[in-house]
């Protein structure tokens, strides 16, 4: 490496698209999930955006757990995320999965009775050379996860990774149904358990997503945690006799404020959640991501809520929030609909320098792509991008934008799946099990669906919910990891065969924290220039991108602008692309 300096009382929370169910698509059958998920009887073409299955053999051969209670609670039904970071810094991206366990006691305490716990993957592709793009062979993974002290045997939701005490290491917190941890990474290849001694021994909770950021401005990473609702046992079992066919849903419990933990720099946390105003409105929070999106120099936090107003949450530099959702155009989508927003994917797709959204839906519900005119106001402009349409009849979890095929434009990854094994009765056009979608950016923000020609891994039926997207094999393109619930994971390796160039650009900070999250980075090419800012945390209950990936079109070179702060930038001149480039703020 180079260094240079996303329900509700289920039923009452649908709505019915105008567009028919005949949308549903023939790839709904396409294929089987079974096995190593390579089975495909129609192999794909060799043309176009191409992505594989990884065989078991890899050694990455986790199985979710959800409970498996029977019962359909809704913390089973909602599974969780997953995380992709180089964990042990030897420059290959690892993945740790979130995992369920049995819920036990009315009281919600859970017990993992099954032996299920979180998983950590380390990635052992050593060897494997950069530029390969068709070779899947050579990557490889090994679990970690005892040995590294991973393996927490709590219902574990949302998942997000940072370097909170700026040690060079990336830790890790995690957003349960029961307590929250924190586990500090020690750099030896173990994490350590510092929930009691941060102060993130939050009395129970049902998780959601997670986010950091520098809210106060102070040098470190703060933490908001997504809080879903408040789930009662004894609730539950009232309603679900009556709720037939759908078990109880979100509109059954009440929703619980979001909370904010201000980092002190000495290992401890902060509550600041009152302070903040994030008392004042409640909701069941999913996905969230952080970002400056009223472009004022502060981090600001958007939240998916399931069958409520998405919700904006904008800083006035000093972590105190006011709610903005509707002035912005965020809580509805363009007929009016709080949707059951599942996950969301920020960036700058229309160039103006702020950030847009596009966010995940429940069945009958077209994803939302919310596009920025100017700064927090916001217009759905799914319609006009053609985006979603065949997703129509199922639910949508996670959700990618990135340049798959390396021409300059970002296309539009989903993982699809119902919460309900008899989803294809109760909801016809969809079912439990269903292939993920592709969409291929035809230039101008304009999508089409590819996914029935985009290789054997959209042929793969399960119920998906958080994926991440980070290059796993260093060939310079976006592979893409798929939590699957109650099934095995899936990692789609991306084997596009394109002449088109790339670059990825890691960010160390100095002065700011050193994850650099909230640094803007501009690539200038002579076709475009390409944007992305540093985060932690986003689509469904996930946390990926810790490197900064930019197709680059033609280009053999490229101008670099780092915005570290308002104010501060740092610029790199003339920059040979299909390299990994590792730049320290100066």
């Amino acid at each position: 490496m180079k260094s240079v300096r996303r329900i509700s009382s289920w039923s009452s929370g649908r709505r019915w698209a105008s567009i028919s169910c005949t949308l549903a698509r023939a790839f709904i059958a396409l294929g089987t999930f079974v096995g190593s998920l390579n089975a495909d009887e129609n192999p794909p073409t060799t043309e176009g955006i191409q992505f594989m299955n990884l065989p078991i053999a890899s050694g990455l051969d986790f199985v979710h757990f959800d409970g498996n209670s029977g019962k359909q609670y809704l913390v089973e039904l909602m599974c969780g995320g997953l995380a992709t970071a180089d964990f042990d810094n030897d420059g290959l991206i690892d993945i740790f999965f979130c995992n369920g366990a049995v819920l036990a006691s009315p009281q919600g305490s859970t017990d993992a009775g099954a032996g299920a716990s979180n998983r950590l993957f380390r990635n052992r592709s050593l060897g494997r050379s950069l530029g390969s793009q068709t070779d899947i062979t050579g990557l490889h993974f090994l679990d970690v996860t005892f040995n590294s002290q991973a393996n927490d045997q709590a219902f574990s939701l949302g998942v997000v990774t940072a370097d909170f005490d700026n040690d060079g290491f990336e830790d890790l917190f995690v957003n349960n149904f029961g307590q929250n941890q924190l586990l500090h990474n020690n750099g030896d290849g173990t994490f350590s358990d510092a929930t009691q001694v941060s102060g993130l021994d939050s009395e129970h909770c049902f998780g959601a997503g997670a986010v950091v950021a520098d809210f106060d401005q102070d040098g470190d990473l703060d933490l908001f945690v997504g809080n879903y609702v408040d789930f009662d046992f004894t609730v539950y079992a009232q309603k679900s006799a009556r709720s037939f066919p759908y078990p109880p849903g979100p509109k059954d419990f009440p929703p619980v404020p979001d909370a904010l933990f201000l980092n002190q720099g000495n290992g401890t946390f902060v509550d600041a959640s009152r302070s903040a105003g994030l008392q004042d409105a409640p909701g069941p929070s999913m996905g969230l991501t952080a970002g400056d999106f009223d472009n004022d120099g502060d981090q600001d936090v958007l939240v998916c809520n399931d069958g409520a107003p998405n919700q904006l949450w904008l800083n006035d530099g000093h972590a105190h929030f006011s709610e903005e959702g509707i002035l912005a155009g965020i809580a509805y989508d363009l007929v009016g609909n709080a949707n059951g927003s599942m996950g969301i994917e920020p960036v700058d797709l229309n160039g103006d320098g702020i950030e847009d959204f596009l966010i995940t839906d429940y069945a009958r519900q077209l994803p939302m792509l919310l596009m920025s005119y100017g700064p927090a106001s916001y217009q759905d402009e799914t319609r006009v991008a053609k985006l979603g349409n065949e997703v129509i009849p199922h639910v949508n979890w996670g959700v990618g934008l990135y340049d798959f095929d390396l021409d300059g434009d970002l296309d539009a990854f989903l993982s699809n799946g119902h919460f309900l094994e008899d989803a294809a009765r109760i909801e016809p056009g969809t079912d439990f099990a269903i292939p993920n979608s592709l969409y291929l950016n035809e230039g101008a923000n304009r999508f089409v669906d590819r996914s029935h020609d985009s290789g054997e891994a959209f042929s793969a039926r399960a119920s998906s919910r958080g994926c991440t997207f980070d290059d796993l094999d260093n060939d310079g393109d976006i592979d893409v990891a798929v939590l699957n619930c109650r099934s095995q994971a899936q990692v789609c390796v991306n084997v596009t065969q394109t002449k088109g160039k790339w670059i990825e650009v890691e960010l160390v900070g100095t002065r700011i924290n050193r994850s650099a999250v909230g640094a803007r980075i501009i690539v200038a090419t002579p076709e475009k220039s390409l944007a992305r800012c540093a985060r932690r945390g986003q689509g469904y209950q996930s946390s990926y991108g810790t490197r900064l990936h930019f197709g680059i079109q033609e280009a053999n070179s490229v101008d670099l602008t780092v915005w570290w702060s308002p104010g501060h930038k740092q610029e790199l001149h003339n920059v040979p692309v299909n390299q990994l480039l590792r730049i320290v703020e100066e």
